[in-house]
């Protein structure tokens, strides 16, 4: 946290550079490997079964579900590798909240307007731009306006981010 003339800079890091979060995301990677291996192996064998002529499971649902770990298993993996190298920036002025995010090289600024009603909101339903991650989400508010923040943070690191973002957007 830095504070400047026009406000409050907060950087929130990415997870690689916090070892408890790179453990978690780890772990996360790895039993997403795991279960997409087991899932091949469980899908290799019916496929022989099909072609044996022996059909257990029905070859549309079979041919479903074996395009949903193909296509499915590398897209979270590389959502994972994305959160895993996420940059956060919160700035917070007198006139506007702006949030920047950069992964891989790319950044996105949004500028959100302060008001007398911006607050923040904890949230169970997804946030953009991080659809998934958490089960609590922390969310800015301003009218039907939302703007999800400190998606890449733990549920202490969040409160923490929580309890700082109330006392700067008063």
């Amino acid at each position: 946290m830095r504070a400047d003339p026009d406000g409050v800079r907060i950087e929130i890091s990415p997870p690689v550079s916090s070892p408890p979060l790179a453990r978690r995301l780890v772990a996360a990677g790895s039993l997403l490997a795991a279960g997409t291996l087991v899932a091949a192996v469980r899908l290799s064998a019916e496929w022989h079964q099909v072609a044996a002529g022996r059909e257990t499971i029905p070859t549309g649902a079979l041919a479903a579900l074996s395009a949903a770990v193909l296509l499915g298993s590398p897209a979270a993996l590389f959502g994972l590798i994305a959160l895993f190298f996420a940059e956060e920036t919160l700035e917070v002025r007198r006139d506007a909240i702006v949030r920047e995010i950069s992964i891989f090289g790319r950044g996105e600024r949004r500028s959100f307007p302060r008001s007398a009603q911006t607050r923040l909101l904890w949230t169970t339903r997804p946030v953009a731009p991080w659809w998934t991650w958490t089960f609590r989400r922390l969310a800015l508010v301003t009218g039907k306006r939302r703007l999800g923040v400190g998606a890449t943070l733990g549920n202490e690191e969040k409160t923490a981010l929580a309890a700082l973002l109330a006392r700067l957007i008063e």
